[in-house]
């Protein structure tokens, strides 16, 4: 059976069910991408329940951090799709969910938990 150029494509079998896989892997793929992000562990501390000694340690450790997230490269997650109908009324899909080779890690909510810090530090007449 030969392919002729301006065939329907809709009408085949074969698109529908790459169609309907296209629609169920693509939002489940996109979810399991941003569940998988994680925050930095230091953004688990809260500044206001810290002692003076600690709030101190906590605003340098927060700028080392931010200092090791730059280095390591920022990266996004990607999500890739390929598809292809066949001449035989096949159809496939190919779906790939790519993470950067660096820990990908984002580095402005480290900034903000260090500006929140030094305000909580000023607050507290704490000089850094």
């Amino acid at each position: 059976m030969g392919f002729a150029v301006g065939h329907d494509l809709r009408r085949r079998p074969g698109w529908t069910r790459f169609a309907a896989t296209l629609a169920v892997l693509l939002p489940v793929l996109l979810l399991c991408a941003c569940v998988a992000k994680q925050s930095h562990p230091l953004l688990q501390y809260e500044p206001a329940k810290m002692t003076d000694e600690g709030l101190v340690r906590y605003y340098y450790d927060l700028g080392e951090a931010i200092d090791a997230c730059e280095r390591s490269g920022q990266g996004d997650a990607t999500v890739s799709v390929g598809g292809g109908v066949g001449t035989g009324g096949w159809s496939g899909v190919g779906v790939s969910v790519g993470q950067p080779v660096s820990k990908g890690c984002k580095s402005d909510p480290l900034r903000q938990r260090r500006v929140d810090t030094a305000i909580e530090m000023r607050k507290r007449g704490i000089q850094h």
